[in-house]
């Protein structure tokens, strides 16, 4: 089965990947909003340039593109006019499969993070989603099988919130879901993750955990901050 992700808008991007002792500091700039700084037109040939940046700063603007993060980077939106809401739209040619998750099935994804291998000094790995905008996902809006921290996201119409693949994740906290059917699926029992949910249908699917499950633990609506 072919699952996509469509990561539309992402208003505040920050996508951070954390390295210990960078020898250098190199930022680039996607868009023409400041000077100063190498430019590119797109996020991922900013990623794609020698010499790797540390940073990727990204205009205020539409990026149709499917973007691949393989290096220690912090992707970040900036404000310019007025504006701060750089925007990553399907490329013009339409998706295609990029990824595999842990049970080999094909995957879409827009926003594809993968063998990085960042480790801080107590050996665990750095890698931070937060304040992202996320709507009209295919399936799930965010996938993790790491203990990253996904913080401060709002995810908008979705079938699947957050995918945690039976991963047991504890630093998935201060989100934001709104007409998502379930919020959080495939939870290892007892891990905890304090949300706020509107108009979801499900918002804790625990259970087997196998490739798509979806075993409901139904919270009522309307209770709100969890």
């Amino acid at each position: 089965m072919l699952r996509k992700s469509l990561v539309r808008t992402l208003c505040c991007l920050a996508i951070t990947l954390c390295a210990q002792h960078a020898l250098a500091t190199t930022t680039y700039l996607v868009g023409t909003c400041k000077t100063g700084l190498k430019t590119f037109s797109s996020i991922s040939s900013a990623l794609a340039f020698i010499p790797a940046p540390n940073t990727v700063e990204v205009c205020p603007g539409t990026y149709a593109e499917q973007v691949e993060v393989t290096i220690p980077v912090t992707i970040e939106g900036i404000a310019a006019d007025n504006s701060a809401q750089p925007i990553i739209v399907p490329p013009a040619n339409g998706f295609v499969a990029n990824a595999t998750d842990d049970f080999g099935q094909t995957l879409v994804v827009q926003v594809y993070v993968h063998n990085v291998g960042i480790f801080e000094a107590n050996g665990s790995v750095a890698v931070p989603i937060t304040s992202n905008k996320i709507y009209d996902s295919g399936e799930w809006a965010i996938e993790t099988t790491l203990t990253e921290a996904i913080t401060g996201n709002t995810i908008t119409n979705a079938p699947i919130g957050i995918e945690f693949v039976c991963a047991a994740n504890p630093n998935v906290k201060s989100n934001t879901f709104n007409d998502v059917v379930t919020a959080l699926n495939d939870v290892p029992t007892g891990t905890t993750s304090t949300n706020s949910y509107y108009n979801v249908g499900t918002i804790l699917s625990a259970g087997t955990c196998t490739s798509d499950a979806a075993r409901p633990q139904v919270i009522p609506l309307g209770q709100g901050r969890r």
